[in-house]
């Protein structure tokens, strides 16, 4: 689930992504009355506790009555959902100056520091590939 908000006249970056926060929450609390839907306790929040890489997002997992198959849900506002989306392409666009949209500078400084941050775990484990991996999926994916 997307949700298309619009950043109000005068309205901080900060303010903005607050209440963008308040409204995916507000949209999970709706799901989580929908008739004949169960589940939804167990939440991901990654908007509150954000991925190092800038990812956030609502995670969660229902189930309906008549067809027992789980069903996750994502819930993001739109700019949530281009950074889940074009992320970690943002940094090569900065780089090669390709888009014509420029990222703000506070998100691409965050986005780079996390590659660079992979770049040093890579020259640090460069001799055990095996071993940068598992610290990548360790340190960044929580696995």
């Amino acid at each position: 689930i997307v949700l298309d908000i619009d950043q109000l006249d005068g309205e901080s970056d900060d303010d903005y992504a607050s209440r963008g926060a308040k409204f995916c929450n507000h949209a999970l609390a709706l799901a989580r009355k929908l008739p004949k839907w169960s589940g939804g306790e167990g939440l991901k929040n990654y908007i509150a506790f954000p991925k190092p890489n800038g990812y956030q997002s609502l995670h969660v997992t229902f189930i309906h009555d008549d067809a027992p198959v789980p069903l996750e849900i994502q819930i993001r506002t739109r700019q949530m959902h281009e950074v889940a989306e074009y992320g970690m392409a943002a940094h090569w666009i900065y780089k090669s100056g390709q888009r014509g949209k420029p990222q703000k500078a506070k998100k691409q400084s965050r986005r780079v520091a996390w590659l660079e941050s992979l770049a040093d775990k890579d020259w640090e484990l460069r001799a055990d590939p095996q071993a940068f991996v598992q610290e990548v999926l360790r340190d960044e994916l929580g696995k």
